[in-house]
């Protein structure tokens, strides 16, 4: 162990040391050690020192001090604690030119980019021969005054300014105070620079939420280097779908909670949220009035039609939903234009019979299906397809086995609702309320727009001359 104090100079005399020490057990042995700039000049050997803090106290050749005053504490049985040094002096030389100053470092800690923050220390002067000069080695600091007058001799106080101006800059430095006789006085600097991240969250149709800041109108503050954590939740009707992300990391993201790495001091987190409807078929509700045998069944439903190319109502076992053995079971949306992103199916196990499942894709109304790549295949009678490929209109549940029976539960999916786009090549189109009008070869009509489902039908209404 080894304690350390700086900077004392020629105008005391150490005349004694003191420790405060104990060892982890009843018994120790060791020595304590005091050295002026590298030279022994006390030391104090221990056997016994107990479990308890004692004050020891060195043999001292009493030493005109020059600089640095090392104790070094050694064990060499057990361990040995030192909680406390003191020492005692008496001044010598007093008329000898001499400046006190109120401490050896500043501590800045963060500092903005472009922006300044100031310590202050203080220096006494006594018995000067010239005037004293303050000198800052890193011009990322400056020091007010510079200069104190060789009559001065009451504290003086030294402002010293930390500027960054970029956030790799080295802060590290020191304030030397020297001249006027004495030697020379050193306070060490440390600053940390950092730079403001205005962060912008983007997304309409959702909102964000954050553990590691205080979002405010789709808005926080972070530092350039710094990470934080965002969640986008999506508003009833959509979905969260990804992140972009400028002027951070990663560019984008699947996550909706998502950690991103500041690289700017303006960045822009975009969420993107995809209105979808989300649809689930309980077949447990279905009237299974007539179902006495297995046959082809259609169900028709607002948004889909599902077939079941096989299916009855049993009378034991599973009765409350249609059972198959082995029939497919498809689900054809009944807009042909949209498009399903996911889907799932929940099966019911007839007693221990196995059965392995498998979705397959249509995006032509259910005419040709394909197997999903990679494969989606369940054995636990529960299967989801999360991923279907863009423009899938028409899915089919398939199983392995023609002869064990499995009840057919529920079907639930999502798909994008139609983006309905009117072409008026040829014409000029003008919007008004409730109406659209074309201007065509014949002269200007006016027509009515109604929506009915994914379909806008317009009526013409009257020529207008």
């Amino acid at each position: 162990m080894t304690l350390t104090i700086s900077g004392l100079d020629e105008n005391i005399k150490i005349t004694g040391i003191k420790i405060n020490a104990k060892t982890n057990k009843s018994a120790g042995a060791g020595t304590a050690i005091a050295k002026m700039n590298g030279t022994q000049f006390g030391s104090y050997t221990y056997t016994v020192i107990g479990s308890t803090y004692t004050e020891k106290s060195l043999d001292v050749t009493p030493t005109i001090a020059s600089g640095d005053l090392v104790v070094i504490i050694s064990c060499t049985t057990n361990s040995v604690y030192c909680n406390k040094f003191t020492f005692t002096y008496e001044l010598v030389n007093s008329s000898l030119p001499n400046a006190s100053v109120s401490t050896t470092s500043l501590a800045f800690g963060d500092v903005e980019v472009g922006q300044t923050k100031s310590k202050t220390f203080t220096v006494t002067p006594a018995n000067l021969t010239g005037d004293l000069t303050i000198e800052s080695d890193n011009s990322k600091y400056t020091v007010s005054p510079s200069k104190i007058d060789m009559a001065t001799t009451t504290a003086t106080t030294i402002t010293v300014t930390a500027a960054p101006t970029a956030l790799d800059d080295d802060m590290d430095g020191s304030i030397t105070i020297s001249g006027g006789g004495i030697k020379s006085k050193t306070v060490s600097l440390l600053a940390t620079p950092y730079q403001v991240a205005n962060v912008t969250l983007s997304g309409a149709n959702g909102t964000f939420t954050s553990s590691d800041v205080t979002i405010s109108e789709n808005a926080f503050e972070s530092r350039v280097g710094s990470t934080a954590t965002v969640t986008a939740k999506a508003n009833s009707g959509y979905k969260f779908t990804g992140w972009t992300a400028t002027g951070a990391t990663p560019a984008s993201s699947s996550n909706a909670t998502q950690e991103f790495t500041f690289t700017s001091t303006s960045a822009t987190l975009t969420a993107t949220f995809e209105e979808y409807n989300a649809i689930e078929y309980d077949f447990t509700k279905i009237d299974l009035t007539g179902w006495s045998s297995y046959e082809k069944r259609v169900v028709e439903y607002t948004d889909a039609t599902v077939t079941f190319a096989s299916a009855m109502k049993q009378s034991s076992t599973i009765t409350d939903r249609p059972v198959t053995k082995g029939g497919d079971v498809t689900l054809v949306l009944k807009n042909a234009a949209a498009s399903m992103s996911t889907v799932s199916f929940e099966c019911k196990q007839w007693t221990t019979k196995e059965q392995t499942m498998s979705i397959q894709y249509s995006t032509d109304g259910g005419k040709n299906y394909t197997d999903l790549s990679p494969a989606v295949s369940s054995t636990n009678f529960s299967i989801v397809a999360s991923s279907l490929p863009t423009g899938t209109n028409a899915v089919k549940l398939k199983f392995s086995s023609t002869s064990n029976q499995v009840g057919i539960t529920s079907a639930a999916f999502e798909y994008a609702p139609v983006s309905v786009t009117i072409s008026s090549a040829g014409y000029k189109t003008y919007y008004s309320a409730n109406a659209l009008k074309f201007e065509g070869v014949d002269g200007l009509k006016a027509y009515i727009a109604e929506k009915d489902g994914t379909t806008i039908k317009f009526t013409q209404v009257s020529s207008v001359p």
